[in-house]
């Protein structure tokens, strides 16, 4: 379960998220798509704690498993991008 409350967070004097609440339950299926500047990578890295939200609250359930491949990968070496994260975790193979 993942959770965002009135989620605020500004880089500078500019809101990347404003007030954004929702509820993920462990069967959803999400898609996050958007524009460049959106938001999307911001989401992540609150809900893998790589940052804090400026206002409101994120809560994840500590027995979930998340899989992360940042979008500042330098260097694939030699494999495709589908390579790359199966490599990550064995896990996901069974996706």
């Amino acid at each position: 379960m993942i959770s965002f409350s009135g989620v605020t967070k500004s880089i500078g004097k500019t809101d990347i998220l404003r007030d954004v609440s929702f509820h993920l339950r462990p069967d959803d299926r999400v898609g996050l798509v958007g524009v460049n500047g959106a938001g999307k990578t911001t989401i992540f890295r609150l809900i893998l704690r790589k940052e804090l939200p400026d206002k409101g609250s994120v809560s994840v359930n500590k027995h979930l498993r998340i899989g992360y491949l940042p979008q500042d990968i330098l260097e694939l070496k030699g494999k495709t991008v589908i390579e790359q994260v199966l490599d990550i975790s064995d896990d996901l193979k069974e996706i």
